[in-house]
């Protein structure tokens, strides 16, 4: 009974005779044995992820379908099956200009599909950096110093502004309405930093007059000495 069952559904889901369900129900790609098989697998299975799925989100689901499909169909073929190598592959492994637009076009297409998008400008941001990154690396251009990941890293002032710059810009992918507390977390954590380096670069240049000092003294002691 429930066999019938699912081969009437599957007629209707399809738009096919029910006899002609019965006979090309098959519960897998790799069970297929024809091409033919394997296109109503596809339709059959299709329809129902474009019955019970979102629209929004349908196209992710139906991805995993295409790629059996087209690996079966090589398969079938007798040919070698060649999956999309830009789905396969991290930002840092792409070579080409061309291959880091089509891992930054995916990955922002999935994000896009399950982030709301009140919220989609936060998770797209480290793609965007990402990207940024390794196209720099491909073009050959001179990477950007490295930012301190914090504050109490930091020896001089420079690196604390840059630091300090790169966390207000995180922030910027923060809500509004929660953003109050950690800014402010953020400002004092900078202050604070802000007077030690200044008051190690102090303590290094008078340091260092010092040991002038003492070297103009000494060759004074060996001049006076000498006459």
């Amino acid at each position: 009974p429930m066999e019938a069952e699912y081969r009437r559904n599957l007629a209707r889901v399809t738009g096919q005779p029910v006899e002609l369900a019965a006979e090309a129900v098959v519960y897998s790609a790799a069970d297929c044995n024809t091409t033919e098989q394997l296109r109503q697998w596809r339709n059959a299975t299709e329809g129902q992820i474009k019955s019970y799925t979102p629209a929004a989100y349908r196209k992710y689901a139906l991805a995993p379908i295409e790629k059996d499909y087209k690996r079966n169909l090589a398969r079938l073929e007798n040919r070698t099956y060649t999956p999309d190598v830009v789905a396969q592959i991290s930002a840092e492994q792409c070579n080409t200009t061309s291959q880091l637009r089509a891992w930054r076009k995916e990955h922002e297409a999935q994000l896009k599909a399950y982030v709301p998008k009140a919220y989609q400008k936060y998770a797209l941001a480290p793609i965007e950096k990402e990207y940024k990154t390794n196209l720099r690396r491909i073009e050959g251009k001179a990477m950007e110093e490295p930012v301190p990941t914090s504050a109490k890293d930091c020896k001089t002032v420079s690196p604390l502004k840059a630091w300090y710059k790169t966390q207000q810009a995180q922030l910027e992918y923060v809500p509004k309405e929660w953003r109050k507390m950690p800014a402010d977390s953020l400002e004092k954590e900078y202050k604070k930093n802000l007077a030690r380096v200044r008051a190690e670069e102090a303590a290094n240049a008078t340091e260092a007059l010092k040991e002038e000092g003492g070297e103009e003294e000494g060759g004074e002691e060996k001049g006076g000495g000498g006459g």
